[in-house]
């Protein structure tokens, strides 16, 4: 990924739930207020991506990313791969 070109555009960050209510929200947040790239986890891999596509309308597509990633799914080899910076916990219910 390609990030703003800033000392943190590396730096990634998995939002769990990122098509939620609330992890709609703090991928906004983290997209409008850092040069952090984000990725969208997930259960449902649709429904990430149509969430990424409508963030990608506003935002520069290279900080947008989707994997399948759920908060009782996920594998260790998964999160490795995924290069993360941190990891964000917005899966429901709220």
């Amino acid at each position: 990924m390609v990030g703003a070109g800033t000392a943190d555009s590396s730096k990634r960050v998995l939002v769990v739930g990122g098509s939620g209510t609330f992890g709609r929200h703090l991928v906004h947040g983290l997209l409008a207020s850092t040069n952090f790239d984000v990725v969208i986890g997930g259960r449902d891999r649709a429904r990430s991506e149509a969430t990424a596509t409508r963030f990608r309308e506003k935002y520069p597509a290279g900080r947008i990313d989707v994997a399948e990633a759920d908060r009782e799914h996920v594998e260790v080899e998964t999160l490795r791969a995924l290069r993360l910076f941190a990891i964000v916990d917005a899966a429901g219910p709220f």
